[in-house]
C-alpha cells in the first residue's frame, strides 16, 4: 500500500437536525379552497479535518498545518399550497417553497493541494481545493399550473415558475 499522503485527505462529519410543522386547510369562498402551510427547520453541523501545507517564509521549503474547521448554520424554509377548484374541471394550483442545497464533500475540502506538471516543455502548476466555510445554495420557489380535466384519464395544463437562487458554487 502507497503511505498516506495528509495533503490528499481530509475527514468530515456532517450532522443535520430537521423538525417539521404542517397545517392543512380548507374553506369556500364560493369555490373551494384547500391546501397545505408548513415549515422545515434544519440545523447542519459540519467538522472538517485535513491538512494544508504552507510556505516557510526564506527558506524555499513548506510545511504541513493542520486544519480544524467547524460551522454550523440553522435554516428556516417555510411553504405554503393552495389549490383553487373552480369546478370540477378546472383547477389553478399555487406555491411559495423555500430549499436549500447543501456544498459536495469536495467542495467544503479544507485542504489545497498544488501539483507541477510539464505543458510544452514548461513548467506548470494545477490546484485543487475546497472551501470548508461554503453555506448552502438557498432558494425561493413560486410555482403556479392552470389544469383542466376533459376526461377522467385526459388533461390540458399551462404551468410556471419563478426562482430566487443565492450562494451558487464556482469551480
Amino acid at each position: 500500500d502507497p503511505a498516506l499522503n495528509p495533503l490528499n485527505a481530509f475527514k468530515a462529519r456532517e450532522q443535520v437536525f430537521s423538525g417539521y410543522a404542517q397545517l392543512n386547510y380548507a374553506f369556500d369562498v364560493g369555490f373551494p379552497i384547500d391546501g397545505v402551510i408548513g415549515t422545515r427547520v434544519v440545523i447542519t453541523r459540519n467538522r472538517l479535518d485535513g491538512t494544508n501545507s504552507l510556505p516557510i517564509p526564506g527558506t524555499g521549503q513548506t510545511q504541513l498545518v493542520p486544519i480544524d474547521s467547524s460551522t454550523q448554520y440553522v435554516d428556516v424554509l417555510p411553504n405554503i399550497s393552495a389549490q383553487l377548484h373552480f369546478t370540477d374541471r378546472l383547477k389553478l394550483r399555487l406555491s411559495r417553497t423555500e430549499a436549500l442545497t447543501r456544498p459536495g464533500f469536495n467542495q467544503i475540502n479544507p485542504t489545497l493541494t498544488i501539483t507541477q506538471g510539464t505543458i510544452g516543455g514548461n513548467i506548470s502548476y494545477t490546484g485543487n481545493g475546497g472551501n470548508p466555510d461554503l453555506q448552502p445554495i438557498r432558494s425561493k420557489n413560486y410555482d403556479a399550473s392552470l389544469e383542466y380535466y376533459f376526461s377522467r384519464t385526459g388533461s390540458v395544463s399551462v404551468a410556471g415558475f419563478y426562482r430566487e437562487i443565492e450562494g451558487f458554487i464556482n469551480s
